[in-house]
């Protein structure tokens, strides 16, 4: 996580705030669409896509030079090379999406 991502949408697509439950949903489309399509992070916090349509291209840019090893990742969330956890978390992520009231 880091201050000052600016991420750029170019399909549909849910940008979540997480601090250990969901905190903000932002709904995000193409340009061609009356949703929003471009969002700046203005302040450090864990994030993550669900992706709602096909195809999804995303171009994210942050303060550099980017180190893999800078990314800071949510103590809760599941290893990436964890792959039955990483997909239980989406799933549970998506549900919670349904009942989210922000």
């Amino acid at each position: 996580s880091h201050t000052g991502d600016n991420l750029l949408m170019l399909y549909k697509k849910c940008l979540l705030s997480l601090s250990r439950k969901i905190t903000k949903i932002i709904s995000l489309s193409e340009t061609s669409s009356k949703s929003c399509f471009y969002y700046r992070i203005s302040e450090p916090m864990y994030h993550t896509f669900i992706v709602k349509s096909d195809i999804f291209i995303f171009h994210e840019s942050t303060q550099g030079p980017f180190r893999k090893s800078d990314t800071i990742y949510a103590p809760w969330s599941p290893k990436e090379i964890d792959y039955d956890k990483v997909v239980k978390f989406v799933s549970k992520l998506k549900e919670s999406t349904k009942t989210f009231k922000g």
